[in-house]
């Protein structure tokens, strides 16, 4: 999910990734010591960011 959400500057990589780091947080949870936790809640936070610069793009585009 991580990987997928770098290419996320077009819009399905990140739903895709979305989709991907939500499975993978849920499957870490079952593993010892949580493994990939950690990288799957990045991802969701690198996605957040990806679209909040993206819509804050569209806002600032449109006020012009």
């Amino acid at each position: 999910a991580l990987w997928v959400s770098v290419f996320g500057v077009f819009f399905l990589p990140v739903l895709v990734s979305v989709v991907l780091a939500i499975i993978a947080l849920v499957q870490a949870q079952s593993l010892p010591g949580r493994v990939g936790s950690r990288e799957a809640i990045a991802a969701l936070v690198f996605n957040g960011i990806l679209i909040g610069g993206a819509g804050l793009l569209f806002l600032i585009g449109n006020t012009l």
